[in-house]
């Protein structure tokens, strides 16, 4: 079998950590609404991460917040730069929280050491969602905080200081970003990843409900859309109502069958694409 990432394989065939800057590929998964737009100028997330973000912010508000309504899947390939492990001998470097597009006060970490792939862990006492260790066979120690955490990602692209409307010709051929033109990964300053499509889900089949504009608004007396008492999750109470997809928050069991639940959906919609692949630790 290969090396998990980032550990290499020696001449003999063991499993070392790198000495360099590292090939990695793995999934990342970002939940979003019907829009699409490339994937650069983004934070995304480990499956565990992106099941934080839903049940954190999300689930919690009808209707959903940011109109989110489908898990949409990549098969990243990573080599962050050598200038970024010679300084830092860490394989990612800091995450960075981009807000429509952009990223303002990071222009010195760009400059010095490229546009490298960002991460950091999340996790709070009454969410939980925690990697299996096969899914992070890599990370040591295994009770440790970044082994059992989701992780975020962060993906920066041309022009990452400027908002949407600020990204000209001119600054963009100056402030490349990190995204490859192939699939060739180099870990130069400009070329860090690649992101490939690898299927996506609606949180309505995940759930088993046909309609989520059906499902929380209902017709009065006079014909008239009204908001019904369905949540798919109230923290307050730790459970949903009219669901049960969501319930106990802070519970690991409960967390995991989540997570299972969203690789066997993947699996039976795209079963070209492998359930998983083993995540880096975020480090």
């Amino acid at each position: 079998e290969p090396c998990p990432p980032p550990l290499e394989p020696d001449s003999f065939g063991a499993c070392n950590e790198p000495t360099a800057p590292a090939l990695m590929t793995f999934y990342m998964y970002r939940a979003q609404g019907t829009d699409d737009y490339p994937i650069e100028n983004l934070n995304l997330a480990d499956l565990a991460g992106v099941m934080w973000y839903l049940q954190h912010e999300v689930v919690g508000s009808r209707p959903r917040k940011f109109h989110i309504e489908r898990l949409i899947r990549y098969k990243v390939t990573m080599k962050n730069t050598q200038e970024y492990f010679d300084a830092f001998h860490k394989q990612f470097g800091p995450f960075v929280a981009f807000d429509s597009g952009y990223a303002r006060g990071q222009s010195e970490t760009w400059e010095k050491f490229g546009y490298v792939v960002g991460c950091q862990v999340v996790n709070s006492p009454h969410v939980r969602y925690v990697p299996s260790e096969s899914a992070e066979p890599a990370c040591f120690p295994k009770d440790s905080p970044v082994c059992r955490s989701g992780k975020w990602y962060s993906l920066p692209g041309p022009c990452p200081d400027e908002q949407v409307a600020g990204k000209t010709p001119a600054c963009v051929a100056q402030f490349p970003g990190g995204a490859c033109p192939s699939a060739v990964v180099t870990g130069d300053k400009d070329c860090t990843y690649w992101a490939e499509f690898a299927g996506q889900i609606s949180l309505d089949e995940l759930e088993g409900i046909d309609n989520y504009d059906t499902w929380w608004i209902t017709k009065d007396a006079r014909g008239g859309s009204v908001p019904n008492q369905n949540i798919e999750y109230s923290p307050s109470l730790d459970r949903g109502i009219g669901m049960t997809f969501w319930d106990e928050g802070a519970d690991e069991k409960a967390g995991r069958r989540r997570m299972d639940a969203v690789t066997k959906l993947f699996k039976a919609k795209f079963p070209q694409w492998p359930e998983t692949l083993p995540d880096p630790p975020c480090a």
